[in-house]
């Protein structure tokens, strides 16, 4: 019991000093043959460690399986021809220490046989871990915001892992809420080298407003040696939404400032990894821009004492495409002005009445002149032509078949202004003017 005790407390002691001095040491123990599982795992490039309990550190033999015949380590001391790959160490009277300087693919998979007295062995089973940032997912559309008017060919969803040792094993699928399709089968493998070992597999397809909210998922697993723990590791694509068109919208788009001196302008767009900017804010402007995922606000606290013309620019930028918004401003701040501009417009009409009113008195006063002028002309033209005319005498006219109207009824008409035709009739010597007309009143 005391020398269990003892060889316990030896071992403890010996594994304490060999970890303190070199830490990166991978260690494992040859294990009796009657296990049937003599694997070991280890990191390729690590230095392995095996620990042979023997019982007695006299006479040890280390040796491959695949050459029985070359031995490592000989009565306990190991042959100078191997003394690049391997070392051997006496832990004390029942234990001794193995070790692979460097685990190389070359060592990977070998068994090593430990005897005297015992017959204990240990395959050492390389593997190259792939560390815990993989998978990597991507698009060859470069966003998941997709705009149909843009699609025209196939979008290729990829997914990239390093490559290890065991493989790493890969799938994919497309989840649209509880629905999941596998696409594993059709997706296309490709393996490559440079600049360390990896693979992708990628899924292509022409994605339409039927893969809206549907997430490109990728899974990567490695299965590795015990002790270690298998990786399992994935990634996703998505959600992928489908818009009509990108856009941005500012809000007011035009603005007419008379007195106001703090306003607030907003600028959205819809699609949330969009970089906005303000552009053209005029210098005088007093002001501070509060930005979100999807927007960005100009608060102005003080317009200065004079605003005038401007166009106030809301720039989206996303994936290289840039659109503009444009705010108008169409105002000034100072009353003064208004006022002033108001008093020119009335002092410009009033001058306007002053010099149109006498013209058209004018001329009204020359066309009543010229009407008078024509009358007393024909008036005068009448009596020099019935200067020649013998009027009738009045014992010769013959009344006796004359009518007797009632003169109340009637009005006397100048008898100078008419003729006798051949016929005896009265006709008048031109026509009558308009204003030469008489009516009969009743």
């Amino acid at each position: 019991m005391e020398m269990n005790v003892a060889f316990k407390l030896s071992v403890i002691i010996a594994l304490f000093v060999i970890n303190s001095s070199q830490e990166e040491i991978k260690y494992g123990e040859f294990k009796p043959f009657e296990t049937g599982n003599a694997a070991i795992g280890f990191p390729f490039g690590s230095i392995v460690g095996l620990y042979c309990v023997q019982g007695t550190n006299k006479g040890i033999e280390v040796f491959n399986n695949d050459n029985t015949a070359n031995k490592i380590v000989k009565n306990s001391t190991l042959q100078q021809e191997f003394s690049n790959t391997y070392q051997f160490q006496v832990i004390n009277a029942t234990t001794a220490l193995f070790k692979i300087k460097n685990l190389t693919t070359q060592i990977n998979g070998s068994t090593f046989i430990c005897q005297n007295p015992k017959l204990l062995l240990a395959t050492v089973v390389g593997f190259n871990p792939i560390n815990d940032v993989n998978p990597l997912c991507s698009s060859s559309y470069g966003s998941r915001f997709i705009f149909e008017d843009s699609v025209k060919n196939d979008i290729e969803m990829i997914c990239t892992s390093e490559e290890g040792d065991p493989p790493v094993m890969m799938s994919t699928y497309i989840r649209d809420g509880d629905e999941i399709n596998d696409v594993t089968s059709i997706s296309t493998r490709t393996v490559s080298s440079y600049p360390h070992p990896s693979k992708t597999l990628s899924f292509s397809s022409y994605f339409n407003s039927s893969f809206n909210n549907s997430v490109f998922v990728c899974n990567v697993s490695q299965q590795l040696p015990a002790p270690y723990p298998s990786y399992q590791g994935s990634c996703f694509f998505g959600p992928i939404l489908f818009l009509p068109f990108f856009s941005v919208a500012v809000t007011p788009p035009r603005v007419m400032f008379s007195d106001v001196k703090i306003t607030i302008f907003n600028c959205t767009s819809n699609v949330s990894e969009v970089n906005l900017t303000w552009s053209n804010i005029p210098n005088h402007w007093i002001y501070n821009i509060n930005e979100g995922v999807t927007y960005i606000e100009l608060n102005v606290t003080d317009t200065g004492s004079d605003v005038g013309s401007a166009d106030i620019q809301c720039v989206g930028n996303y994936r290289n495409k840039n659109i503009t918004s444009t705010i108008r401003i169409r105002a000034t701040n100072n009353p003064g002005r208004v006022i002033a501009v108001l008093l020119v417009v009335m002092v410009i009409c009033f001058c306007l009445i002053c010099l149109i009113v006498p013209m058209v008195y004018k001329y009204r006063l020359t066309v009543s002149a010229g009407e008078n002028s024509s009358t007393s002309n024909a008036n005068d033209r009448n009596t020099s032509n019935n200067d020649g005319i013998v009027p009738p005498i009045e014992s010769q006219i013959d009344n006796s078949n004359a009518l007797n109207l009632p003169s109340d009824n009637y009005t006397n008409i100048n008898s100078s202004l008419f003729t006798y035709d051949s016929g005896g009739y009265l006709s008048p010597c031109e026509p009558l003017q308009e204003y030469e007309q008489y009516d009969i009143v009743n």
